[in-house]
């Protein structure tokens, strides 16, 4: 054991130092590719079409669910 003994504070301070130099490497590495000589990218939802059959019939766009979190109510 040539090192000296470090307590846990030293070795989380040089952990969290390791992880941000390896995501600063991994993030410098990442490029987005925007290409547009294929063409522009469509949508791929499909659009509601009211039926042939029924006259004067609207559609409403599917509803969306909301994202709330599971809070009971008191």
């Amino acid at each position: 054991m040539s090192e000296e003994k470090k307590g846990v504070k030293e070795l989380r301070v040089e952990l969290n130092k390791a992880r941000m130099e390896e995501r600063r490497a991994n993030n410098s590495n990442v490029t987005v590719s925007k290409d547009f000589a294929i063409g522009v990218p469509q949508k791929t939802e499909e659009k509601r079409v009211a039926p042939k059959e029924v006259p004067n019939v609207g559609v409403n766009p599917r509803k969306k669910k909301g994202n709330r979190e599971n809070i009971p109510f008191y």
